[in-house]
């Protein structure tokens, strides 16, 4: 999946992890590694981090660090039917606790 990942220009401006704003020196050095999609700098992204081979965007949340998995486009419609579903005999999830349960795993724009 990591070799699946581009770089979106939105996230120039997120502060999840930073105390202070970078210059716009700083933040051409940290687009460097993605030009061309290219994803050998995910690794050092404030944002992004691949762990075993899955590529995962972080986020601080309510004081700690959550990972949601980058989700290949592919994946993303079985994995939502997957959370769809509850389980035999029972029916299945609202809509709005399928949509709360894929975000809690998963990230995609």
């Amino acid at each position: 999946m990591a070799s699946e990942c581009t770089y979106s220009a939105q996230y120039d401006t997120d502060d999840t992890f930073r105390t202070t704003k970078l210059s716009a020196d700083e933040q051409q050095r940290e687009r460097a590694g993605f030009v061309n999609g290219g994803c050998a700098s995910v690794t050092s992204s404030a944002l992004f981090e691949v762990i075993g081979g899955s590529l995962y965007r972080r986020k601080l949340e309510k004081g700690f660090v959550q990972y949601r998995e980058v989700l290949a486009e592919d994946k993303r419609l079985q994995s939502i039917a997957t959370f769809h579903e509850k389980g035999p005999g029972k029916s299945h999830h609202t809509l709005e606790d399928t949509y709360r349960l894929v975000a809690e795993q998963y990230w995609w724009e």
